[in-house]
């Protein structure tokens, strides 16, 4: 004798299995459908904004994405995919463009670029600090990372330079003023 095992599958994607029913109606549902309250209930989409428009938290599919079986996820579209060359929140593309900052500051060799890495540090800092909010946590903290290091490098040199020049600068005056004996005419 042979037992058949049934699959329910979802009430709006056939073609997916059911992983839970709306608590409220019954409908079987796959893991893109499904919703939850913020008392943990299952809902399905109707009821989950009949609970939103009463006032109550409603939490839609898309927050358990990760849950999800990739293969259910929508794909985007073969050229939507391509245009798109860096995806992200204001997280991610603020330590992007930190990276970017300090990336030009350096191979510039300073040509008149002085206050870039000041900006790229500062940037990197705000993006580091930022980075759990990012979509991609490790890749903002890894472009933070690059960012205060050749920024805060490229500082520490325009500094050195600077002081450098102004220690010559002071060394000279210090020279001219001294009370050193006037230099003697070399014509007698």
């Amino acid at each position: 004798m042979q037992i058949g095992i049934s699959m329910e599958h979802c009430v709006n994607h056939p073609d997916h299995a059911a992983v839970e029913h709306c608590e409220v109606c019954g409908r079987a549902l796959c893991g893109l459908c499904l919703w939850y309250g913020e008392d943990g209930r299952r809902l399905c989409e109707i009821h989950a904004q009949e609970l939103r428009a009463a006032g109550e938290e409603v939490l839609p599919p898309e927050t358990y994405a990760e849950a999800i079986e990739p293969r259910l996820l929508k794909q985007p579209a073969a050229g939507n995919a391509a245009s798109v060359p860096y995806q992200g929140n204001s997280q991610d593309v603020t330590a992007f463009l930190a990276a970017v900052i300090s990336l030009t500051t350096l191979f510039s060799c300073m040509g008149g670029v002085y206050c870039l890495p000041i900006v790229a540090a500062a940037l990197g800092l705000a993006a580091f600090a930022n980075a759990s909010k990012a979509v991609d946590p490790q890749r903002t903290r890894t472009l933070a990372g690059v960012s205060l290091g050749i920024g805060g490098l490229m500082l520490l040199f325009i500094l050195a330079y600077v002081g450098f020049f102004v220690g010559v600068m002071a060394f000279s005056f210090a020279l001219a003023t001294s009370s050193a004996p006037p230099p003697r005419p070399l014509v007698p």
